[in-house]
């Protein structure tokens, strides 16, 4: 196939193809624009990712709760210690007073389980005392048990012991007024003849018939000579017998100047004193609290925990099951109890005792809590606020997009359409340099100014030379538009002589036929080069 005819098929495709529908310049111009947000929009999303922004949540949570802890274990580790101190200088001073007393009456520390009649002045003695270090000292209770009991003969005699608690009713942190003291344990007549009132719970003795935490240092210091300060022991929450609130107890044994044990004393912080003192700061957690409790390995001993803060942890202490500690190493803990319920936090050992105490074993935690599906909730909470304000960014994108595509294609779209309409002359300026070149170029052409580049007109011009004479003239009248049979008259000739003609024109014009040969007369006619071929 000859040259033409390939130039020919050319033309056709890629005019099909302008006339098949794709996509428009605006379209493009708004998708690569759109393409170009989203590629920032992930670039940043990268970002955030890598910079730890998503787990932003959690290591706020993570820093609120280790200053929460910071808090609190200070504080508590200083009350703790002032109560230990407290509790310390106690013993020794009603150890001395009550000696003294005893020696008054002939009788030694040791004899009190054989003189029940000096019991309740001995007591007596000591209330004004009991009351001083209990306004002084700020817990909400004291007390002494004396290893002795008031009726031998009674049936409860071996585990019910004399002695004195002075329980204040109403601890206030903040005001210094007196406290609101009954009388929860000890002789009547020493509350009515002072004026106290007996609680509502009051009963004449101690009774030590359970495993008793009372008299847990007065057998440590039987064992072993120690210091007051290496002997005091604290109880964990309990709760009285014939009591309902539970309390922590500072308990020291009483030690005569010979070293003889007689009873132990100490002092209370109740429930209600520790949540008044240990209140966690609940403006970014409503449902956070506090938890002071034994610590053993890994599991919190929440039966012998005190509570504080606004949530109600009743899930937490109502069976007694302890909190399992999980996922240590990471930025919070997770505790877990065997009833399902999931917390959140951390926890701090706090230091009770001296590394020589008879104690030291013994550990308690300070820990700040809170359930598992809040601390997910409020995370979740923020991750969505991110996420929306990407989707808020990616949508303004999407806007911004439309409207540059809008704006900076109109100019073109007009100017193009202007090219595409038949009244090119009219059209002015579109302020768009490719555009108006293209259209300038266009007025020239049509007004004859700039010759069509084109060779493959050079080239048929050159071999239309080649003619014979009498192919030249057949070739003429095929420009001047004259049909076979106008031809066949004026040149006398038959047809198969014109059409042997016109077979030598073709190959020689290297056209297929006449229609192609009209084609290529009509491009030169348009690009003025017509007069050329004559």
């Amino acid at each position: 196939m000859n040259r033409l005819s390939e130039t020919t098929r050319k033309i056709q495709y890629h005019v099909r193809r302008a006339r098949a529908p794709g996509i428009s310049m605006r379209y493009r111009l708004f998708g690569f624009l759109f393409v170009l947000v989203l590629t920032l929009l992930s670039f940043v999303f990268i970002i955030l990712l890598l910079t730890g922004t998503f787990t932003a949540g959690l290591r706020e949570a993570e820093g609120f709760y280790s200053n929460e802890l910071k808090r609190i274990s200070s504080v508590a580790e200083k009350e703790y210690g002032h109560v230990s101190a407290s509790a310390v200088g106690l013993s020794s001073s009603l150890s001395q007073s009550m000696e003294r007393f005893l020696s008054e009456k002939g009788l030694g520390t040791a004899d009190l389980p054989e003189a029940p009649e000096v019991l309740e002045e001995l007591l007596d003695r000591e209330f004004d005392r009991l009351l001083f270090s209990l306004e002084k000292t700020g817990a909400s209770g004291v007390f002494i048990v004396l290893d002795a009991t008031v009726n031998r003969q009674a049936e409860s005699a071996e585990f019910s012991r004399a002695g004195l608690y002075l329980k204040n009713m109403e601890p206030n942190i903040i005001s210094s007024a007196p406290p609101s003291v009954t009388i929860l344990r000890g002789f009547p007549d020493i509350a009515r003849d002072r004026g106290y009132s007996l609680h509502a719970q009051w009963d004449m003795e101690f009774m030590i018939d359970s495993p008793s935490h009372f008299f847990l240092p007065f057998e440590k210091a039987k064992e072993k000579a120690r210091p007051l300060s290496r002997l005091y022991y604290w109880s964990g929450a309990v709760t009285l017998p014939k009591t309902s609130e539970d309390a922590m107890l500072c308990i020291l044994p009483l030690i005569d100047s010979s070293g003889n044990v007689f009873g132990v004393c100490g002092y209370e912080v109740s429930a209600m004193l520790f949540k008044l003192k240990f209140i966690p700061d609940s403006s970014a957690y409503q449902r956070i609290f506090c938890m002071l409790a034994p610590i053993e390995d890994s599991i919190l001993r929440v039966g012998s925990a005190l509570f504080s803060g606004n949530y109600d942890a009743f899930g937490v202490s109502g069976d007694k099951k302890p909190l399992f500690i999980k996922n240590q190493g990471r930025l919070l803990y997770s505790y877990e109890q065997q009833n399902g319920l999931s917390l959140a936090g951390l926890h701090r050992k706090i230091r009770l005792y001296p590394e020589d105490s008879a104690f030291a074993g013994e550990h308690f935690a300070v820990s700040i809590l809170m359930p598992q599906e809040d601390l997910g909730r409020r995370l979740a909470l923020m991750n969505i606020r991110l996420m929306a304000l990407c989707a808020l960014f990616l949508l303004a994108g999407a806007a911004a997009s439309v409207f540059i595509g809008n704006k900076y294609m109109s100019p073109i779209m007009k100017g193009l359409n202007a090219i595409g309409s038949q009244d090119i002359d009219s059209i002015t300026r579109t302020n768009i340099t490719e555009i108006d070149e293209i259209i300038g170029q266009i007025k020239a052409r049509r007004a004859g100014k700039a010759p069509l580049p084109d060779d493959i007109f050079t080239d048929f011009i050159g071999r239309v030379k080649t003619l014979t004479p009498t192919e030249k003239t057949i070739f003429q009248y095929y420009i001047e538009g004259k049909s076979t049979g106008e031809i066949l008259e004026l040149m006398y000739i038959s047809a198969n002589t014109l059409k042997t003609h016109n077979n030598h024109i073709y190959a020689k014009l290297n056209v297929s036929s006449r229609n192609e040969l009209s084609l290529y007369i009509s491009l030169m006619e348009k690009s003025g080069r017509l007069s050329e071929l004559k």
